[in-house]
């Protein structure tokens, strides 16, 4: 049953990190109405489902979200929001159990809405007054939503018309908000949006206005990384990528999608780049960052994708020695202009495709996390628990691997690992003799 004193809300996220930044968000928001978050065993009186459909597989994990929640909270009030909750507003509020369904643009004002939503607003009306902004304790590592929409229309994607246009937050704000999450406990600050490299375009901008918040947002006290979420290739700009490689507290990680290393897919997906430019701003970013990783997004199975497409795609995953492979399964994405495309990819090659270059992926990332052995790593810890009556810390490196070493009293610090070993899920070392124990 729910709780019987103040209000409480969860919160269940699907899809990319935006995603994640955005409920991070909401739940701040809900706090600072004085809803707070159900104590462990206790059953929430709202619950938020923050919804994906970017892929058939995603928008069947939001429908089977939505729907376990329901069932599992049967008291509470649930309320879907998100790309699904925009791109099939209907069939979302058809499913058993959902009471409220919002669409993206009112994450920014959730507390407001729910409290004058008919299910909701008895609730929010009973919430304990709450006169200043509260931000809840966050996790050392805080993702920065800078800007949402997205005007590139890809023929796969349905992003623009569930996220709207370009736009980009006001950077003074954005500046107070990240001062806010350092202030509660973060030390590595996460920027995240649909299209980033965009931030500041539709301000009549470039990619110097990424710079100038990047400097701003530096010029934090206590902020020990910036880590940004993805950047298409065309924005790795000579000014860009100058000024990741010369400040140490740019991480060394760059995610930019490829999504097909053949220029005839690309062109038929309405990709903004080809192969050869893509290749050279990438080659350009290992110059001048040599022991920066690479991370990619691919898509397999598209309408039309040859053999010969498909070794393309190898070639260039070979050659770039990416640190990280996304491979996706094309799917047709209702309301998409690749769902009605002919020459579907049969489902069999799809999936002998995706194997196969999901095996040179872990092939190329078992020899890149090799190259971390022996090596000194700075290591933000961002968990400690006791395990087998010892302590294990574990937290993330600069260029993204997330190692586990024995320590205690270190979280939210950086500390100096060497890695001594390959797990499944990064690398083990130990804390060098340097590292103040605590």
């Amino acid at each position: 049953m729910p709780s019987t004193g103040a209000p409480t809300v969860a919160f269940t996220t699907l899809g990319c990190r935006l995603n994640q930044a955005e409920s991070d968000s909401m739940a701040e928001q809900m706090a600072a109405a004085g809803v707070g978050s159900p104590a462990t065993g206790d059953d929430p009186d709202i619950v938020v489902v923050n919804t994906c459909t970017v892929t058939r597989e995603a928008t069947k994990a939001s429908r089977s979200a939505l729907r376990r929640v329901a069932r599992a909270h049967p008291g509470a009030k649930v309320v879907a929001i998100g790309c699904y909750a925009v791109s099939d507003a209907d069939e979302v509020a058809s499913i058993e159990g959902v009471d409220v369904v919002l669409g993206n643009d009112d994450k920014e004002r959730i507390a407001e809405i729910l409290g004058e939503e008919r299910q909701t607003a008895p609730l929010l009306q009973i919430a304990p007054p709450v006169r200043r902004s509260s931000v809840q304790a966050v996790r050392v590592r805080a993702n920065l939503k800078v800007q949402t929409g997205c005007d590139e229309w890809c023929t796969f994607c349905i992003i623009p018309k569930t996220r709207g246009p370009l736009r980009s937050f006001n950077a003074d704000g954005l500046v107070d908000e990240a001062r806010r999450r350092v202030e509660a406990g973060a030390r590595e600050l996460v920027l995240t949006g649909v299209h980033l490299g965009k931030y500041g375009y539709d301000l009549g901008g470039d990619e110097r206005s990424l710079i100038r918040l990047w400097r701003r947002l530096l010029e934090i006290d206590g902020v020990e990384r910036l880590r940004l979420s993805s950047l298409l290739s065309r924005h790795l700009t000579a000014e860009v990528v100058g000024f990741i490689a010369s400040e140490p507290r740019m991480c060394r990680y760059l995610h930019v999608p490829l999504q097909s290393g053949s220029d005839a897919v690309l062109a038929r997906m309405h990709r903004p780049y080809r192969i050869a430019d893509y290749v050279a701003a990438l080659e350009r970013a290992k110059i001048l960052m040599p022991d920066v990783a690479l991370a990619t997004d691919i898509i397999v199975g598209f309408p039309g994708e040859t053999e010969e497409d498909f070794s393309a795609t190898k070639d260039v995953v070979r050659r770039l020695g990416f640190s990280k492979l996304h491979v996706f399964r094309y799917s047709a994405r209702p309301d998409t202009a690749a769902a009605d495309m002919d020459d579907e990819v049969h489902p069999e090659v799809k999936k002998e495709r995706s194997r196969r270059l999901i095996a040179l992926g872990n092939q190329i990332r078992s020899a890149w996390l090799d190259a971390h052995l022996g090596r000194r790593l700075d290591v933000l810890v961002e968990d400690e628990r006791e395990v087998d009556e010892g302590w294990v810390c574990s937290g993330q490196t600069d260029d993204h691997v997330r190692v586990f070493f024995e320590g205690r009293n270190l979280y939210g610090s950086v500390v100096p690992v060497e890695a001594t070993g390959i797990r499944a899920d990064g690398l083990k070392g130990h804390l060098l003799a340097e590292a103040a124990l605590g």
